[in-house]
């Protein structure tokens, strides 16, 4: 990703995955991570982790969002 007009390494955090003989895909909660931000971000994600794995997305709800542009205030 780019920070300020400098190329950085990111990561999307998943949740929820598991190996195995069940395998199943974890659930994407973040998207583009910087990496010097994780440090921060997973103590935050592995304390309320419960939380996360009780939450049922919506996979819908991105259809059913009207995104209206942001106006230019000078």
């Amino acid at each position: 990703m780019r920070i300020n007009g400098v190329i950085v390494d990111a990561v999307s955090i998943f949740v929820g995955g598991r190996t195995g003989a069940n395998p199943k895909a974890g659930e994407k909660i973040m998207e583009l991570v910087p990496v010097d931000d994780l440090d921060e971000i997973v103590p935050v994600i592995i304390r309320n982790l419960n939380t996360l794995r009780n939450l049922q997305r919506d996979h819908q709800a991105e259809e059913r969002i009207l995104m209206v542009p942001a106006l230019a205030i000078n």
